[in-house]
C-alpha cells in the first residue's frame, strides 16, 4: 500500500517490515538514563551491551498519550516538502493555516504551540519543530514555511541534543537566505 505521497508501508508507518534494514536503539552505558532503567523499562526491552552502549530490543511504543511512527529521515522529508508547497497533497489550504495558527490561553496570550507542532526561533526566523524519539531513538523535525526550508534529524541515541545539532545545520542554511 502507498500512501498519496508515494511512500509504503516499508518506508513508513507504525511497525517495522523490514528488521534487518531496522536501525538499533542504544542507550550509552555510562548515564544517568542506563542506570536509571530499572525503574523505567521492563527487562524485555533491554538487549545487550556492545562495548559501551547497551543495545535496546524493537518495542512498539503504544498508549493514549504518545505514539508515533517508524521511518527515515527521507521519508519525513517527503511530507515536510508537501506540507511547504502551495497545495500540499496532505492537507487541504484551511488545514494547513491550522497547522500554523499558533494557540492562545484563556487570557488571549499567545503561547508557544499550534494545534500540532511547537513554535521556535532561530536566529529570528520562526519555524514549527516536533521533537520525539523512543527507547533508544531520538528525532526532531523543522519546517521553516516563511522561508521554504524544512529540516529532520534522526539518531539512534537517546541522550543526543538534536535540538542543538539541528540549530547548528539550520543556522547555515537560515543565513543564505537573509
Amino acid at each position: 500500500m502507498t500512501s498519496v505521497l508515494g511512500l509504503s508501508t516499508k518506508e513508513i508507518g507504525c511497525e517495522v517490515i523490514d528488521k534487518q534494514n531496522h536501525a538499533k536503539g542504544y542507550l550509552n552505558k555510562y548515564s544517568f538514563i542506563n542506570l536509571a532503567k530499572y525503574f523505567v523499562m521492563d527487562k524485555e526491552i533491554w538487549g545487550e551491551y556492545e562495548d559501551s552502549w547497551l543495545h535496546i530490543n524493537n518495542v512498539y511504543i503504544n498508549g493514549p498519550s504518545f505514539g508515533g511512527i517508524i521511518s527515515s529521515g527521507k521519508a519525513i522529508s517527503f511530507i515536510l516538502q508537501d506540507l511547504l508547497k502551495d497545495k500540499s497533497h496532505i492537507l487541504g489550504s484551511n488545514m494547513k493555516d491550522q497547522l500554523y495558527t499558533q494557540q492562545k490561553t484563556a487570557d488571549g496570550e499567545s503561547i508557544d504551540m499550534t494545534l500540532g507542532w511547537h513554535v521556535g526561533n532561530l536566529s529570528g526566523t520562526k519555524y514549527y519543530f516536533k521533537e520525539g524519539g523512543g527507547a533508544g531513538f531520538h528525532c526532531e523535525m523543522r519546517i521553516y514555511p516563511d522561508n521554504g526550508l524544512a529540516s529532520v534529524i534522526i539518531v539512534n541515541k537517546t541522550s543526543l541534543n538534536t535540538n542543538k545539532e539541528l540549530s547548528q545545520l539550520d543556522s547555515s542554511f537560515i543565513k543564505k537566505i537573509k
